[in-house]
């Protein structure tokens, strides 16, 4: 789906739960993934739904029992950052095959460039990320 504008907060079947702030292009690739090639995604992921992963155009995000956010930018250039638990960052060649990886853990970030053959540090800035969502349950009126 693309989003112009706004946020909106998703909870897929298995428990993965993925907020998203446009402008963004989101594609649910499968029940275990999704591809963003461009926008803000933040991703809740359990331990039950271990395999989970986030693709941007350069990179893949995955693990389980973590939360991160993404940030893809019109170029492609994705930044990773870990709120809790660690998360495996990717970085693809053109074809989508896996060149390099590195755990990302708690609370630090990193970078991938279109042009990278490797995952970079980057300084972590929790507040460039998408805050984690509040989600409220309308009052239950029981006569």
């Amino acid at each position: 789906f693309r989003l112009r504008s706004g946020h909106v907060t998703m909870t897929l079947y298995s428990g993965v739960m993925l907020s998203v702030e446009g402008p963004a292009s989101l594609t649910l690739s499968a029940a275990d993934g999704v591809v963003c090639r461009r926008g803000k995604v933040r991703a809740r992921v359990p331990a039950a739904a271990a395999g989970f992963v986030v693709r941007t155009p350069c990179a893949t995000v995955a693990e389980a029992g973590t939360e991160y956010g993404v940030n893809v930018g019109a170029d492609g250039r994705s930044e990773v950052m870990v709120f809790d638990g660690k998360a495996g960052v990717s970085v693809l060649d053109g074809e989508g095959r896996t060149l390099r990886s590195r755990l990302v853990e708690a609370p630090r970030a990193a970078v991938v460039g279109p042009a990278a053959a490797r995952v970079g540090e980057l300084a972590p800035a929790p507040g460039e990320f998408l805050p984690a969502p509040v989600l409220t349950a309308p009052t239950l009126l029981l006569d």
